[in-house]
């Protein structure tokens, strides 16, 4: 389960890279959600492989504050992000969030 983790984790660090190295234009709010929408279902893969048990309570509040925290280090605005959809920081997760 770790190592499936890690691989989700470490292709989405390469995608936020991406989203944000060499790029003449900001990264759109919908580049930066299907980052999350995809690192979210990997998650999801991995949680399912584990019969909805791979994750407790205090492992999933850390994978969303990773999901959030490498974006905002990327120099991506979560809050605004977050705000221009009606949402919180924490809740960016939500919507393809099956653990």
């Amino acid at each position: 389960m770790l190592a499936e983790t890690d691989k989700a984790l470490t292709r989405f660090e390469v995608d936020v890279a991406d989203l944000v190295n060499h790029r003449w234009e900001s990264a759109t709010d919908t580049d930066i959600f299907a980052v999350v929408e995809r690192t979210v279902k990997a998650l999801n893969v991995v949680n399912a492989r584990f019969d909805g048990a791979a994750y407790e309570t205090e492992e999933r509040d850390q994978l969303c504050g990773y999901i959030g925290g490498r974006l905002q280090d990327a120099g991506i605005d979560v809050d605004a992000l977050a705000g221009r959809h009606r949402m919180t920081r924490h809740v960016i997760t939500d919507e393809w969030r099956e653990w």
